[in-house]
């Protein structure tokens, strides 16, 4: 899950919503602390709290299992479509939030780093 706008009572709900289903719930952002879990969760690993997709990534690459679901959701400006990305791709655009509107399949620009966006559509 990843940030959205509003009250913490949101966090929280969509947190105790998530938890009663899955082994593992991750938050990326900066207000993933407003998800009111456990600090019994966050010791045993069931509530992961993270700053950035990259940070999502490299731990899901570490700890997904073979045939394990793992569900995506995110408003569209941290475009966690990356993490999906990552296993068959050399994903290099981990910006946190780009401004960009469309998603990271149409922009196709996932494969170079952020910093070379510009120069890489000049050419």
């Amino acid at each position: 899950l990843s940030d959205f706008g509003g009250s913490n009572a949101k966090y929280a709900r969509a947190y105790e919503s998530a938890r009663e289903i899955a082994d593992q719930v991750i938050y990326v952002g900066e207000h993933a602390h407003r998800s009111k879990a456990s600090q019994a969760d966050r010791d045993s690993g069931r509530f992961v709290e993270l700053r950035t997709p990259k940070e999502v990534s490299d731990h899901l690459r570490r700890t997904a299992a073979p045939g394990e679901l793992i569900l995506l959701k995110s408003s569209s400006s941290l475009h966690l479509e990356r993490l999906a990305l990552a296993w068959t791709y050399d994903v290099k655009c981990w910006i946190p939030a780009c401004g960009k509107k469309e998603g990271c399949q149409t922009c196709g620009l996932f494969e170079v780093p952020f910093e070379e966006h510009r120069a890489f559509v000049k050419k």
